[in-house]
């Protein structure tokens, strides 16, 4: 399919590859396939003088030929002011980042438990998409009492409403609002990361768990160490003596003592 070959092109060329997405948009006349990217990525996406942009068009312009569709190609920022205009692709990749609680008193107090690594995307007038397909700004933030009021929310009985509701984020979003330290990553920068061993892959991150104050890679093992009788998915702390490196621009983590673990799961 173009939009297949058009977001395979994409994320050749983006620095942001797990942002790239494709609508498409059928008319009666012309289809129009936009293509969604992270706000950095849009430059490069479009090219100098536009000819990144061009050359995608020449492509698509070709298929034309072959199916008789004439197509029209748009290039968009992952920026969307609220919940019902992220297509369903974003939807799928959105950060779970908090949860409401039970209401906390009766002026529309509620607890608040923070899923994230950084408190300080939570403020007065911070909005985010929820599961209740509203978005949700917070108000009268206490981070250290755990409790949160809801923008326009006064009684206990339309806070009760908002009882267990998931707060979601953007990574454009996240990258925008948390400071990273030295030595800290965002978690979905480390996911699909190839893990080495003195040289030897020996799988990819599936995932980043937290278990209990530690954070662990769920990888999952390398089909020839499967083979040879290992274990489909293990765990590695993510600290030190574990973790020796870290390339999320390569995509590439550096670990120690990690098939000792594999070897013994």
């Amino acid at each position: 399919m173009i939009s297949d070959f058009v977001a395979q092109f994409a994320k050749l060329i983006a620095s942001n590859p797990g942002d790239i997405r494709v609508e498409v948009k059928e008319g009666d006349e012309v289809t129009e396939i936009v293509l969604y990217a992270n706000q950095a990525d849009i430059g490069k996406l479009i090219g100098k003088e536009g000819k990144m942009i061009g050359a995608i068009k020449t492509v698509i312009s070709g298929c034309k030929a072959k199916d008789g569709v004439s197509y029209r190609i748009n290039v968009e920022a992952v920026l969307w002011a609220r919940y019902e205009e992220i297509p369903l692709g974003y939807k799928e990749q959105l950060l779970h980042i908090a949860t409401i609680g039970k209401t906390v008193g009766i002026h529309g107090d509620m607890k608040f438990h923070d899923k994230s690594d950084f408190p300080e995307q939570f403020f007065d007038g911070a909005s985010f998409f929820s599961n209740l397909k509203k978005d949700i700004t917070l108000r009268d933030v206490n981070l250290e009492r755990g409790i949160i009021k809801i923008d326009g929310i006064h009684t206990i009985e339309d806070a009760k409403k908002f009882t267990n509701a998931k707060l979601f984020t953007t990574r454009e979003e996240t990258r925008k609002n948390c400071d990273l330290e030295d030595g800290e990553y965002f978690w979905f920068d480390i996911d699909d990361c190839e893990v080495y061993e003195d040289g030897k892959l020996l799988g990819v991150v599936n995932e980043v768990e937290r278990i209990a104050i530690t954070n662990y890679l769920n990888v999952k093992t390398d089909e020839s160490l499967v083979e040879s009788g290992n274990a489909k998915i293990f765990l590695i702390p993510f600290v030190e003596p574990f973790k020796v490196s870290v390339d999320v621009e390569k995509k590439v983590i550096t670990v120690s003592g990690a098939m000792d673990i594999l070897e013994a799961s």
